[in-house]
């Protein structure tokens, strides 16, 4: 009788284990079929405000007031949804009803995780910045980020965004920008970059892109990161580019013009994503910072001055480039007066 009750008790869990085994598969399978059901659907563009909204993102003209001041921010790594990038969002507008910019640059990584804009670019971008496009009505100029790339080569993308190729250039008063597409840095876009550089008659020329040319962060040791100061570096210093900007590691870092590096160059990657600690120092580093935080510049026909600004409008770092005097003594009622002063190329291009 035990012997009975003892299989009648394992034939009872059997059959309960084996019921619950194919309740967990046919639960499983619908949950699946609903996600990928939902993941097909791709952003309805045309019904979107978004695209209602019908602006023109690769042209744009200056105030009659200001001909010659170039006035813009930019931010990088933004992506992730979450109350950070919210925040510096929420900064950016409130900046712009103080000081109004005349556009904006993104340095990429706009949505995480892989870059999904049919499901995610409106949830994830537009509807934080949505001010940009229907309120301010400012042109936005982006470049593509890693994780923005890995969703169909970006192609999604360039057509949500209305980029008219993974690299391009834009012409905004006395300042030339030119988008790189720093995933693939090739042969081709080195030519056109240099070619653009060199026609280039601007009184700024500011390139941009999302992988540094120099970081401490965690990227510091990336073979693409490496790779681009062997090849984007030499170009940028021939052609003698003002400034570079990129995003890529979640802080900011500014780096001082050298032999090695003749120029401005400047990490930003605050936006709104995880921030990460710095893991080495590299060479010519002046300042680095873990703070989310966006950039703005301001450029007359004698100084470019970019400052980073915190989630609160607090400056973090300011500097001045001026194109022949060494010193500078400005003063400011919209920025504070900054401390570092430098002429770029006052060394010879780096070998």
């Amino acid at each position: 009788m035990f012997s009975s009750l003892v299989q009648s008790a394992f034939h009872a869990k059997t059959v309960q284990r084996v019921g619950f085994s194919w309740l967990f598969v046919v639960v499983t399978f619908f949950v699946c079929l609903f996600i990928s059901q939902v993941m097909a659907q791709p952003l309805r563009l045309a019904s979107s405000s978004y695209w209602q909204a019908g602006m023109n993102f690769i042209t744009a003209s200056l105030s009659d007031k200001e001909p010659n001041t170039t006035h813009f921010i930019a931010v990088g790594d933004t992506g992730s949804g979450n109350n950070n990038q919210q925040a510096v969002a929420t900064a950016m507008k409130d900046r712009y009803a103080t000081n109004p910019y005349q556009f904006v640059l993104h340095l990429g990584d706009i949505i995480y995780p892989v870059g999904n804009v049919d499901k995610d670019g409106e949830r994830l971008y537009t509807n934080f910045y949505r001010f940009w496009y229907e309120e301010f009505k400012v042109p936005v100029w982006l470049t593509l980020g890693n994780h923005d790339k890995i969703y169909k080569h970006g192609k999604p993308a360039l057509k949500f965004y209305r980029m008219p190729n993974y690299y391009y250039k834009n012409t905004m008063g006395n300042m030339e920008l030119f988008t790189l597409d720093t995933n693939n840095f090739d042969a081709k876009q080195q030519a056109w970059l240099k070619s653009g550089l060199a026609s280039s008659k601007a009184k700024w020329k500011v390139v941009y892109g999302h992988h540094p040319i120099g970081t401490s962060g965690e990227h510091a040791r990336e073979k693409l990161v490496l790779d681009l100061r062997k090849t984007l570096l030499p170009t940028l210093a021939e052609g003698k580019a003002d400034s570079y900007l990129a995003g890529h590691d979640h802080d900011y870092e500014r780096f001082t013009p050298m032999a090695e590096s003749p120029l401005m160059t400047i990490v930003s990657g605050g936006g709104g994503a995880y921030l990460r600690d710095k893991a080495e120092e590299r060479v010519g580093s002046l300042k680095f910072i873990k703070a989310h935080h966006y950039l703005e510049g301001l450029a007359d026909d004698k100084t470019l001055r970019l400052q980073a600004l915190d989630v609160n409008n607090k400056q973090l770092d300011c500097v001045v480039l001026k194109k022949s005097a060494a010193k500078l003594v400005f003063q400011s009622a919209v920025w504070k007066t900054c401390d570092q002063v430098v002429v770029p190329f006052t060394t010879e291009v780096a070998k």
